[in-house]
């Protein structure tokens, strides 16, 4: 389910967005911006209610299994990207995107 929510908001965000068939793939989500081919892995991300500081499941830490980490953020309407979208296309320094999504 996730997965569609991210593919919806990268879709209107511009991206040409592909997706996994097999359930065994390294990624979720590929998505092509020019000439780029970037890895899109997809997880359910839970913020502190005291912090306010996203936490996320330790095998999602690992960034080399991934280009782009999509958290959707449970009990909220928003998916923060890691890097930004804006950094990992552009090479700017903005700081995480997030995307209030509706459905969530």
């Amino acid at each position: 389910m996730h997965e569609l929510l991210v593919a919806a908001d990268l879709l209107s965000n511009g991206f040409e967005v592909l997706r996994a068939l097999s359930p065994g793939c390294s990624c979720d989500l590929a998505i092509l911006k020019g000439d780029r081919l970037i890895r899109v892995q997809v997880t359910t991300g839970y913020r502190n209610k005291i912090t306010g500081k996203q936490r996320l499941p330790k095998r999602f830490r690992d960034a080399a299994q991934y280009d782009l980490l999509a958290i959707v953020i449970h009990g909220e309407k928003a998916i923060a990207y890691k890097p930004a979208l804006a950094e990992l296309i552009n090479g700017t320094d903005e700081k995480i995107l997030h995307t209030e999504v509706e459905g969530i």
